[in-house]
């Protein structure tokens, strides 16, 4: 008897034991399996940032791209080209620009685009109002102002120059409207050549009728 009841304590320790390892055999694996998962999550965490940073300079070098792009279209364009922000201020100015106005772009910036300075007409000589412009009505109602013909003087000439300007909304990825671009061409020349046509055929119509 004593030696069954001796058997069986070694019996419960062993099966304890047993229990006990198999118990820290499972946490480790638990922990191995926790490791494991930790670390995937890990590299795929690594992969995916590093091909995130991939797509971001990819992304940035076609931007500067398209940017250089565009820059170089702004300064070769022989049109005049203005870019104002939302609130009306000129930002920047092709070169082309310059020539038309007769002012650098740096003096551009510094004159509001309502300065009297401008002596900006319609086609009849009637004074055009800032709020009338353009560029503040394109502001205004965020739509295109196509083929306006206005006067502007020109310092460097010492004259008129007559424009033909366009206004060009810009807007934000979101919709808020940001800037605008304002495209205008000298048609001072075509204008004086036209009116020199119509007053000939005016003097040619007059002689034959007497």
């Amino acid at each position: 008897a004593r030696e069954v009841a001796g058997i069986a304590p070694r019996a419960a320790v062993i099966t304890l034991m047993r229990t006990a390892a198999a118990r820290a055999a499972m946490r480790r694996q638990n922990l191995l399996h926790q490791e494991i998962t930790r670390r995937r999550a890990a590299e795929s965490n690594l992969i995916a940032k590093e091909e995130h940073v991939a797509a971001l300079e990819r992304a940035e070098a076609e931007l500067r791209e398209s940017e250089e792009r565009f820059r170089a279209l702004f300064e070769t364009l022989t049109e005049g080209v203005l870019y104002f922000d939302a609130r009306g201020r000129i930002v920047s100015g092709n070169a082309a620009s310059e020539g038309i106005l007769g002012l650098t772009a740096n003096e551009m910036r510094h004159r509001p685009h309502g300065d009297p300075r401008w002596l900006v007409v319609e086609a009849d000589g009637r004074e055009c109002l800032p709020d009338q412009q353009p560029t503040f009505v394109a502001l205004r109602t965020g739509s295109i102002v196509r083929d306006r013909l206005l006067g502007v003087y020109n310092p460097t000439r010492g004259e008129r120059r007559w424009l033909k300007v366009t206004a060009i909304p810009q807007r934000s990825g979101e919709g808020e409207l940001v800037g605008v671009f304002s495209v205008f061409s000298d048609v001072t020349e075509q204008l004086r050549t036209q009116q020199a046509q119509d007053l000939l055929i005016r003097e040619v119509d007059h002689r034959a009728k007497n």
